[in-house]
């Protein structure tokens, strides 16, 4: 698991950009479908929504499928929390929804 800090949103939104296009990721899956490049959002307890078209969400398999990634981008950081393990990628999806990646203030 690592966590890269960017100087600026602009410079971690061309970072996911640019895994995305590596990774020939795309809008038309999710996660645990295979290759995915979406959003992710966080609701509070009183309803407010952390959300954004640049709240990235990226998932793809390395090494011959035996490696998978995701990588999530919280534009207000600016933070890419980056996490990779042997298996199907499926898997680490299941991980990653039931686990805090990063720690977010409310709006």
């Amino acid at each position: 698991m690592w966590y890269f800090l960017y100087d600026n949103a602009a410079d971690l939104k061309a970072a996911v950009n640019q895994d995305a296009k590596a990774a020939m990721a795309t809008t038309a899956n999710s996660c645990d479908q295979g290759h995915s490049d979406g959003t992710w959002h966080e609701t509070f307890p009183d309803g407010k929504v952390l959300k954004g078209p640049d709240f990235r969400l990226l998932c793809f398999t390395g090494n011959n499928g035996s490696v998978a990634w995701i990588e999530q981008a919280y534009p207000p950081g600016p933070v890419l929390f980056q996490i990779t393990r042997s298996g199907k990628l499926s898997d680490l999806f299941t991980w990653w929804k039931s686990n805090n990646t990063i720690v977010v203030k409310e709006p």
